[in-house]
């Protein structure tokens, strides 16, 4: 319920949801009951790749081992945590979808091999261009852009900047997935916190 308030699901994703977290609580439950201690090899990376998630899911946790009369220890959040942050991350696709402004000046037949092939490997980004510089700067001064892939290392309104190869060397599909990763994952925190924030001020009692 409080994950829906954060991030509303459509209804067929939120019985997916509700069915899948079931299904992880009562095996966690039956281990702990059961003194079933089962040690969490991802435990360190989970807290390190979605401290938020984790940190959220620990907060609600102890709430439901206080119904239960049990307690979760970190391992167990680890793997709830997981399961959660991947429900919120596919909810929230669409929204955190990044855009990318290409710029290349190598002329056109270049560009759109460039931009061909940069597209075939990210389908999931939205896509300006190739543009040239002039034409670049002027799109980033009044449109929003996460990210910059340009042949010549071009300063384009102060966006994060990639300089690749017109031939797209694999040291720059390298450096652009892990830019993505970096992005993607920022904007999902930045909307979880701006979610919760949300919720957090609407439970709020006003004054009047």
């Amino acid at each position: 319920g409080k994950l829906q308030r954060l991030h509303p699901l459509a209804e067929a994703d939120e019985r997916r949801f509700l069915k899948g977290l079931i299904s992880h609580l009562n095996v966690a439950l039956y281990r702990i009951r059961n003194r079933i201690f089962l040690q969490n090899t991802m435990l360190d990376q989970v807290k390190l790749s979605i401290p938020l998630i984790f940190e959220y899911t620990k907060e609600q946790l102890v709430l439901c081992a206080e119904m239960y009369g049990v307690s979760f220890d970190e391992d167990e959040v680890a793997y709830i945590a997981l399961y959660v942050g991947s429900i919120y991350e596919t909810s929230a696709q669409l929204d955190n979808r990044i855009t990318i402004l290409m710029t290349c000046e190598f002329g056109t037949t270049t560009s759109e091999i460039l931009g061909s092939r940069i597209r075939r490997l990210m389908p999931d980004c939205t896509f300006i261009g190739p543009l040239p510089r002039t034409e670049a700067i002027e799109y980033v001064a009044s449109n929003p852009v996460d990210l910059v892939i340009s042949t010549g290392g071009l300063d384009v309104g102060g966006v994060r900047t990639i300089q690749v190869s017109p031939l797209l060397r694999r040291q720059d599909v390298d450096a652009i997935k892990s830019a993505l990763y970096q992005l993607s994952y920022t904007k999902m925190c930045k909307m979880f916190m701006e979610s919760r924030r949300a919720t957090d001020d609407s439970r709020k009692p006003s004054h009047a």
